[in-house]
């Protein structure tokens, strides 16, 4: 699998440590894409489709929760709010 199941340490808002079931992607994997282009990133997103829905559902859910959760803002949710925008353009 592209992706490893792991446990990681992480810390709640309340300053508890609490374990988080996590899938990390496995670099050397011969699924492992690199780095992608904005525009190539959007074409991927925009044709992908699973049993659960299109890939742009998925995408523009994910950026709903990051905003819900406070943790929008960051580069990484910025180039996905990029990524979505230029699948829907």
């Amino acid at each position: 699998d592209i992706y490893a199941p792991r446990f990681l340490n992480v810390c709640l808002e309340d300053g508890r440590g609490v374990q988080a079931y996590s899938f990390i992607v496995r670099h050397g994997h011969e699924q492992y894409s690199g780095d992608l282009d904005l525009e190539e990133q959007a074409r991927l997103v925009k044709q992908g489709t699973g049993t659960k829905g299109s890939a742009l559902d998925y995408l523009a859910n994910t950026l709903e929760h990051l905003d819900e959760m406070g943790l929008g803002g960051n580069g990484a949710e910025h180039r996905l709010h990029d990524v979505y925008a230029a699948a829907k353009g």
